[in-house]
């Protein structure tokens, strides 16, 4: 498995390519739980996991490709469920696989017409068209060779992050061990002893590491991941607070709550209320930028010509 510094090395170099690409990446455990994410749905992911019954289709979509995934030797490039392009890696240590990265919800540099014709025949259950239309002209393209070298890069990140020096080894100290053990299990319930027996260490000595390497107590160091975590998914997933609170290891909602406010300065809604309209706020902005580009031209103007379906259309 891949240390909780080799995660994070490796969220470091995704957040580098977003920056430079704008690409979403997304880095997620074994089991499919999301470690970290840079940048959020575009608008147009937005509308499709907000409609009703299109969050499962996504979830579907992602568990196929991670499933195929996994079977495949490198990147795995697809056609998402709603025509989108997305990449699927599997990452590996030592042959062992330890987590994906999925990256994508662009478009390539076929017909532009051809790929929303197969986007709105995908998506014939959506019922306002124009306005899928409208966020579909907003998303990023880029070439079928620019996406395969997307792909290798990505996987010479996972590469990186193994010889940087932070792969697990027999050798590293008591509190990467411990770091590691939180990283692993924050999601359960961790308790002191159990911490001990699994790391070989008396209770004065794994209290010993932790004030030496951190400053913090096991118990703030337990609490610092599990909200971590719950800020990733509350920022990229349309999961409920109440079942965050569960997959990050709380069981009791209200003391989840009270503990995210404590080290973020606002409730969970809250959160994630104020971290999408600063995603909205960037979009809207982008695109105010690319229609003065264009001679004022907007996505709304493109989208004039574009055949339109109502929801009555739909399910004729």
């Amino acid at each position: 498995m891949f240390s909780a510094g080799e995660f994070e090395k490796l969220g470091r170099l995704l957040n580098n390519l977003h920056i430079c690409m704008d690409i979403k990446f997304g880095l997620l455990d074994i089991n499919a739980r999301e470690v970290y994410t840079a940048a959020y749905r575009t608008p147009f992911c937005r509308l499709i996991a907000q409609a009703e019954g299109g969050y499962a289709r996504c979830v579907n979509c992602d568990a196929e490709a991670l499933r195929h995934a996994g079977q495949a030797e490198g990147p795995v490039c697809y056609r998402c469920h709603a025509g989108l392009i997305e990449v699927a890696l599997a990452v590996r240590v030592s042959g062992e696989q330890v987590g994906y990265i999925l990256f994508g919800q662009m478009l390539d540099d076929s017909p532009l017409e051809r790929q929303w014709q197969d986007t709105r025949r995908r998506c014939a259950w959506y019922g306002d068209m124009d306005e899928l239309y409208r966020a579909f002209c907003l998303l990023k393209v880029m070439s079928r060779q620019q996406i395969s070298a997307l792909g290798e890069i990505v996987d010479a990140c996972v590469s990186e992050a193994r010889l940087s020096g932070m792969l697990i080894s027999a050798s590293r100290d008591e509190a990467g061990r411990l770091r590691d053990y939180i990283a692993a299990h924050y999601a359960e319930p961790i308790t002191i002893p159990g911490i001990c027996a699994a790391l070989s260490l008396s209770k004065s000595k794994l209290y010993a590491i932790c004030r030496a390497d951190t400053g913090r107590t096991v118990s703030e160091l337990i609490c610092e991941r599990r909200i971590d975590a719950a800020r990733a998914l509350l920022r990229g997933t349309d999961d409920s607070v109440r079942q965050i609170s569960e997959t990050v290891g709380y069981a009791d909602f209200n003391y989840f709550t009270r503990v995210f406010r404590q080290h973020a300065g606002l409730t969970p809604s809250e959160y994630r209320r104020q971290v999408r309209a600063a995603d909205d706020s960037a979009v809207d902005s982008r695109a105010t930028d690319g229609a003065a580009g264009n001679g004022g031209s907007t996505s709304a103007d493109r989208a004039s010509d574009a055949p339109t379906k109502t929801r009555a259309d739909a399910k004729a």
